[in-house]
Formats: C-alpha cells, sequence, structure tokens
C-alpha cells in the first residue's frame, strides 16, 4: 500500500486511470467525477500521472485519490486482485457499458 494514500486500504475495489496533462484526459477525469464517482462510493478511483493536478483542489469525494507524480507511484502501489483499469477511449465500448451496468445493478 502506498504510504502517502492510506485511506486507499478502506476499498477492496479499486480503479486506475493513469495520464498525461493532455485535453483529452482532463476531459476523461471530468467526465469520470461528474458521472461514475457519484455512482459508485464503494470503488476508489486512482487518478495517476499529472492529468490529476487540476483536479486534486476542486474533488472533495472520500473515494477518489490523486497522484499527480508518475514517478513516485506505480500501479503495483495500487492494484490489489480485481482493480479495473480505466481509459478515456473505453466510455463508449461494450465492455464500458457492461461496467456501468455493474455499478447500477449494485444500486
Amino acid at each position: 500500500m502506498i504510504r502517502r494514500l492510506p485511506e486507499l486500504g478502506r476499498f477492496r475495489t479499486r480503479a486506475i486511470f493513469s495520464g498525461s496533462n493532455a485535453d483529452h484526459n482532463r476531459s476523461a477525469i471530468a467526465f469520470l467525477l461528474e458521472r461514475v464517482v457519484p455512482a459508485a462510493p464503494d470503488i476508489a478511483f486512482v487518478i495517476h500521472g499529472t492529468c490529476a493536478l487540476q483536479f486534486q483542489r476542486v474533488c472533495s469525494a472520500s473515494n477518489v485519490f490523486f497522484d499527480p507524480d508518475p514517478e513516485c507511484g506505480s500501479f503495483a502501489d495500487y492494484a490489489v486482485r480485481g482493480t479495473i483499469g480505466l481509459d478515456r477511449y473505453s466510455w463508449g465500448t461494450i465492455a464500458a457499458r457492461m461496467a456501468q451496468a455493474y455499478i447500477r445493478a449494485r444500486g
């Protein structure tokens, strides 16, 4: 467990988004924070890489964790069995729709 994010240990399920501070990554994170995170309070969302810089001061969700320094953290620090990998391309795919249906079905 990464020492900088000790609260991450409260969550059995985690999802990781990693990327640079590019427009398309920031748009993907905004979508996550607005539409996905509120629907899944029992999933920890790790925003890894410089794309986290813009959001770490404005997001207060207790299930979102930011690691803007890709040199200090690696996926091995966050990943547990069943960790979900997120990318900006997946939201329109069948896998994304299945993940969204799973979150909705859990209530």
